[in-house]
């Protein structure tokens, strides 16, 4: 614990290499410096004396706004969420990064604690039909019709994609960050949950229609005894309408259903979905048997892809260890497509796909009922590696952190990137790469979780080295670190 002046005293420590960490309440983050050297762990000697340690606190950044209505009325219990980008089962997506902060009944929200970085803002509105729906009388004497507050992007958009992003500095107090919801037609939607092996209805289980443009909107509904649903006062966008039903038995299998919805201009009346079981996906690794390896040390695990909300919800798929002769089974996979990974793989191996296309890039697709043909790949020594030096200001540049970015169709890819960390030397080595296009980016970066945002690493990759990577090549590498200063958003 620190004193009144913020000094600490840490005594009998053994030799070797430390990491200190310092908090507080308002703080997010910390620099550390200790003799003109900035970095993240310190190397104690024997009877070794440190005093000119200095762990500098970083204040974390405040949002507030209004939340109202199309008529400038605020609106209260409106759910106010922070986002930032990242890597995903199924790529690049916006994730909450702060629990939801709700409107008061002045419609004001207040958000703190938030991190330096790239975020977004989504006001969204209560799920219930009571508190979302509006009712819009026509002059004309037409029939009434209902509208309904969808979710809203800072600054007024209900698509992320044009959603504005929001730079929080430390310390930094975002005041007036003001969103509109405005109503937008609301519909019914309605069908029936049907068992796809004997079109028997699927009574009394839970169906959610999860809005894509913000995947924490979401409404419920239970199947009656006649597999029937309905849903009130559905915005108008688009969605994915999911359906599981749990497994009765130890013997009987989880069931699951999923299909895209267009919610535009009128009701729909025949939202129908069939709930099917998973199927065997299977494969086998194979290996030069001079290689002399104990396959069954690598262990199997099977990403689906898509929409974060959805994958949420679909049956787990238990991970498995190879076999001795590599091969491998995964039971009761959905319907969709997922990524392959294997670890660890034994050092300086790499996988690679036998077939026509590679089932490590595109993953394998799971279609209803039917199991895919198996996946065959091979582990192979030849894997590519990489050595360098990073500099900065002329100096090697101890601590930063060196970011390998695939590119192409792997790029967002997080299993195919690398990181390691730059030596006192400023030396550093990256081994078991698979061959591939990259880029290579060195970071003397103090916040190291901004790293996990997609975009931040998007700015800087022209600042790094592109390096083609072809099976067992050893390539050099000399990095100028960006500096700290200039990663703040």
């Amino acid at each position: 614990m620190t004193d009144a002046d913020g000094h600490f005293k840490m005594e009998s420590l053994p030799p070797g290499r430390y990491f200190v960490f310092a908090s507080q309440q308002g703080y997010v983050g910390q620099r550390m410096t200790s003799g003109g050297t900035k970095g993240r762990g310190l190397n104690l000697g024997p009877d070794q004396h440190v005093s000119d340690l200095t762990i500098e606190l970083i204040p974390g950044g405040i949002i507030s706004g209004l939340i109202k209505n199309a008529a400038g009325k605020p609106l209260s219990g409106v759910s106010v969420e922070v986002l930032r980008y990242f890597h995903g089962s199924g790529g690049n997506q916006l994730s909450s990064v702060t629990a939801p902060s709700f409107t008061d009944t002045a419609g004001k929200f207040r958000i703190t604690d938030v991190g330096q970085g790239q975020y977004y803002l989504l006001a969204v509105p209560p799920t219930t039909s009571q508190a979302a729906a509006v009712t819009v009388k026509n002059p004309e004497g037409e029939k009434n019709r209902k509208d309904a507050l969808a979710p809203v992007y800072y600054p007024n958009s209900t698509d992320a994609n044009t959603a504005g992003p929001i730079n929080v500095r430390p310390g930094s107090d975002l005041a007036g960050m003001d969103i509109t919801l405005a109503p937008v037609h609301a519909l019914t939607v309605q069908g029936k949950i049907l068992l796809a092996a004997t079109s028997n209805p699927a009574a009394k289980i839970q169906v959610t229609l999860i809005n894509n443009n913000a995947v924490t909107f979401q409404l419920a509904a239970t199947t009656d005894a006649k597999g029937a649903f309905q849903f009130e006062c559905v915005p108008s966008v688009d969605y994915t309408l999911v359906a599981r039903v749990q497994p009765t038995d130890q013997k009987s299998k989880m069931l699951w259903g999923e299909r895209g919805l267009h919610v535009e201009d009128s009701n729909i009346s025949k939202a129908d979905l069939r709930v099917w079981p998973g199927v065997d996906l299977s494969g086998r690794i194979r290996v030069d048997e001079k290689a002399n390896l104990d396959l069954t040390h690598i262990n199997a695990t099977l990403w689906p892809q898509g929409n974060s909300a959805v994958t949420a919800l679909m049956p787990d798929v238990t991970g498995v260890t190879l076999r001795a002769d590599g091969s491998f089974t995964f039971n009761n996979v959905p319907a969709g497509t997922h990524i392959l990974q294997f670890t660890p793989l034994p050092p300086g191996y790499f996988l690679k796909s036998n077939g026509p296309a590679d089932l490590l890039d595109t993953g394998v697709t799971v279609s209803n009922g039917q199991s895919p043909a198996p996946a065959e790949l091979t582990l192979s020594p030849n894997s590519a590696q990489i050595t360098g030096t990073v500099a900065g200001d002329q100096m090697p540049a101890a601590g930063a952190l060196v970011v390998l970015v695939p590119q192409g169709t792997r790029k967002g890819r997080e299993n195919f990137s690398k990181r390691s960390s730059a030596d006192q030397s400023g030396h550093f080595t990256m081994k078991g790469i698979t061959p591939g296009e990259y880029k290579i980016v060195a970071f003397e970066i103090a916040d190291r979780s901004l790293l996990s945002d997609p975009e931040f690493v998007v700015r800087f990759e022209d600042r790094g080295e592109t390096v083609h990577l072809s099976e067992g090549d050893a390539v050099s590498v000399t990095l100028e670190a960006i500096p700290a200063d200039e990663t703040s958003p």
